[in-house]
């Protein structure tokens, strides 16, 4: 690197550290809520929703959907929802819907059974909407405020899609504005309404027509990629909360957040490859990989994400134990010819990038190479990647993985079903014992016994190892100190729920721990609290 480049680059450093000395929290006004984030949505439709982390907290807190994922991650609640009660038939092929009457969308039509039609109309019409509820087949209005959903066959993630920001409600009102509205406008049933979206910036405002005004009246989204524009940013704008900040100290007033996310970075073993065909070269290679990256500040719990579900096999599994994989793979033998590693992204690590996959794949491949397992690595980029991933050319594959649903089903029926080899299932893992139990939990009605098949599926998969979790990614945020909790201020109770929202309730761990309720599943009413 030439002296210029030295120079400029602590330039550069200086220049965000004085950035981040020079400032502090400002007066804090109790209408107005400022964050400062990476990107700008691309849509602002529901049923068009990418993963789009941006756009995520804006249709969370504008629109309403019928089921609600309280904090604690795979537990429903319906405490916030639009429903007020969800019966489920004695087969789980039929659920039964009754509104909380008097509720209306922001142009004033109301939340009934109506506009839950429009919507499922339109979200199923959508690539979505086909992915979000496969096995979705009827809707029946039975009166203003009740309605029923018809399945074709069981499916256990059913009320928890209900919960995601695809099945938002929109007003049948949309069918009179033009096309593409949703784009850039919205049409939900929450307090606040969306508007002024250009590629810097994004206003929350709330709705005129509430009976009540709480105390926050506004909320301000800003967007800038470079990570200097945005600390600027968040200086000039004096914003209360910005995602990704800069590695440097935090500045005064304000609390560093890190916090897991579901993105959870994994090494499959080809069970399809001589070597990795052998239960026990697969342990083996698994306890090392474990203790190569054991340093992560987030590891995965068993074969789950941290706070992923509320169930008994979580905590289970293997720890970091270097010394076990040693023993393991004396006991098999090391491999005769390299291994190969495939792993996605660029030959050259961006300075930016916290989360860098050929930096772990030369961790791994310095762990394996240090016991006599050598391994090659192989970079997966433009076609030529692309082709490996189709073809499963590779012995270990390190990727990252999000469950698109809080379903331990379909988490472990992805990556373990026979039929899902060579795609989801990026280990190529066919076990009849493993489908066996995934058909057992999908005919299952009982919530206990599909934890139980839930349970022997996750225990299966930690022994035969086609998989190592390794860790999961964490989402990094500075927070104005009187609104992370450790201080109170008129604002809180309405500014928490924004927060929550932008801290994305359905993939990271929740600050502050709620109060324990109980929710009643087994075939019965699913009873909320008065919403207020």
């Amino acid at each position: 690197m030439t002296k210029g480049r030295v120079w400029g680059r602590l330039c550069l450093l200086l220049g965000v550290l004085g950035l981040i000395v020079g400032f502090g929290p400002s007066l804090l006004r109790a209408d107005v809520l400022r964050m400062v984030y990476p990107q700008a949505p691309v849509s602002l439709d529901p049923h068009q929703w990418p993963k789009d982390s941006a756009a995520e907290p804006i249709i969370m807190n504008v629109y309403g959907r019928l089921m609600g994922l309280r904090e604690g991650f795979g537990q429903l609640d319906t405490t916030e929802a639009l429903a007020h009660t969800i019966r489920v038939s004695d087969d789980d092929l039929m659920y039964t819907v009754r509104l909380r009457e008097g509720l209306t969308f922001s142009d004033g039509r109301p939340v009934n059974s109506e506009a839950a039609l429009f919507t499922f109309d339109r979200l199923m019409a959508s690539e979505a909407g086909k992915n979000l509820f496969p096995h979705l087949r009827g809707f029946n209005i039975i009166g203003d405020y009740t309605f029923s959903f018809v399945l074709d066959k069981p499916w256990p993630p059913f009320m928890a899609s209900l919960a995601l920001p695809q099945a938002s409600l929109i007003s049948p009102g949309l069918a009179d504005r033009e096309a593409g509205y949703l784009k850039n406008h919205t049409l939900g049933s929450g307090r606040f309404m969306a508007e002024n979206l250009t590629p810097q910036s994004l206003n929350l405002v709330l709705r005129p027509d509430l009976p009540s005004r709480p105390k926050l009246d506004r909320v301000e989204f800003y967007y800038a990629a470079d990570p200097v524009a945005r600390l600027i940013l968040f200086k000039e704008k004096e914003a209360h909360l910005l995602v990704e900040p800069p590695l440097g100290p935090t500045p005064a007033g304000f609390v560093l957040l890190e916090l897991p996310t579901w993105e959870t970075r994994y090494l499959a073993f080809n069970v399809q490859r001589p070597y990795l065909a052998l239960m026990g070269a697969r342990q083996a290679l698994a306890a090392i990989a474990r203790a190569a990256l054991a340093n992560s500040k987030f590891l995965p719990q068993g074969f789950f994400p941290q706070g992923f579900f509320s169930l008994a096999t979580e905590g289970a599994g293997d720890k970091s134990d270097p010394q076990k994989g040693v023993e393991l793979l004396a006991a098999v033998g090391p491999p005769k010819i390299p291994l190969v590693l495939a792993y996605p992204g660029a030959t050259k690590k961006s300075s930016l990038d916290l989360y860098s996959p050929r930096e772990d794949a030369e961790k791994l491949q310095k762990a394996f190479l240090a016991v006599g397992a050598p391994v090659n690595l192989v970079p997966l980029i433009g076609q030529a990647g692309e082709a490996v991933l189709r073809t499963g050319d590779y012995d270990l594959l390190l990727a990252t993985r999000e469950p698109n649903i809080p379903s331990p089903e379909m988490w472990l029926g992805q990556l373990l079903e026979s039929t899902a080899a060579g795609q989801s299932n990026s280990a190529y893992f066919q076990s009849s014992q493993a489908d066996e139990l995934i058909r057992g939990f999908r005919a299952s009605p009982a919530r206990a016994q599909r934890e139980q098949k839930i349970g022997e599926l996750a225990r299966l998969a930690e022994k035969e190892s086609p998989y190592v979790f390794l860790y999961q990614k964490a989402i990094r945020l500075w927070v104005d100190q009187r609104l992370s909790g450790q201080k109170t201020h008129p604002m809180w109770p309405d500014a928490w729920p924004i927060l929550k929202t932008n801290l994305n309730p359905f993939k990271s761990v929740p600050i502050k721990k709620p109060e324990p309720q109980t929710l009643v599943r087994e075939f019965d009413e699913l009873v909320a609290e008065p919403w207020e």
